[in-house]
């Protein structure tokens, strides 16, 4: 039971730390509007794991196959993501034009935490690949010898707990980096991360486009 609960906590730590669009928002969400704003994305987020443990766990053997079996999920993940990118980088374009920024930050203004919520539950989703990650992870464990449901429960809750409280750390982080940053670099890291999704978004389109070509890639690289 130890050894499964270091494993868990090594995938929370490491689940963290996979880059990919909720890692760079939740950084800049904490830069630009604060710890509180950063905790109610995050707290969306890892409800989008849960709504995928709960339906690889849980869910009809039908609707998994089928989630696994259709590539055209990940291209419809990946124009949403593309759409999002695209539209994020000339809003924050156009309102950099129209409010060019002064030397410092002086206010954090805190949003809407649902709203925040709602993002950081709505990038998960979108991103197909969690659903299969928390998949492999519930079979491959399940799969010991001895495990019992009560079991496999404790080792998810370990992971999400580990991933939430690196999450806490690196927020904390990104928040003593904020007032470390001008606002001119603060609207390239934005845009930075709006380029990424875009490229991550391009990335998830092809995956459901030619499946078998990024897989054979994806085994060369890593």
């Amino acid at each position: 039971m130890i050894e499964n609960i270091f494993v868990a906590i090594s995938l929370g730590i490491i689940l963290a730390f996979t880059i990919g669009p909720v890692f760079f928002i939740l950084i800049e969400t904490s830069i630009t509007k604060g710890m509180r704003s950063a905790l109610a994305f995050d707290f969306g987020a890892i409800s989008g794991d849960i709504f995928f443990i709960t339906l690889a766990y849980w869910g009809t053997s039908k609707l998994a196959n089928y989630i696994e079996d259709n590539p055209n999920l990940f291209i419809y993940g990946g124009i949403i993501i593309i759409i999002y990118g695209v539209f994020s980088y000339f809003k924050e374009r156009k309102d950099y034009r129209l409010n060019p920024p002064q030397a410092r930050i002086t206010v954090i203004k805190e949003g809407n935490y649902f709203t925040f919520f709602y993002k950081g539950f709505f990038l998960n989703i979108i991103n197909i690949g969690v659903f299969f990650y928390w998949l492999a992870t519930i079979a491959t464990f399940s799969s010991r010898p001895g495990n019992t449901s009560m079991r496999t429960l404790i080792f998810l809750a370990t992971i999400l707990l580990t991933y939430l409280l690196t999450d806490v750390v690196k927020i904390l982080i990104a928040k003593r980096l904020r007032h470390r940053l001008t606002p001119i670099n603060i609207h390239k890291v934005k845009q930075g991360i709006n380029i990424f999704l875009i490229i991550f978004g391009i990335f998830l389109l092809l995956n459901g486009i030619f499946p078998n070509y990024i897989q054979s890639l994806k085994e060369i690289l890593f």
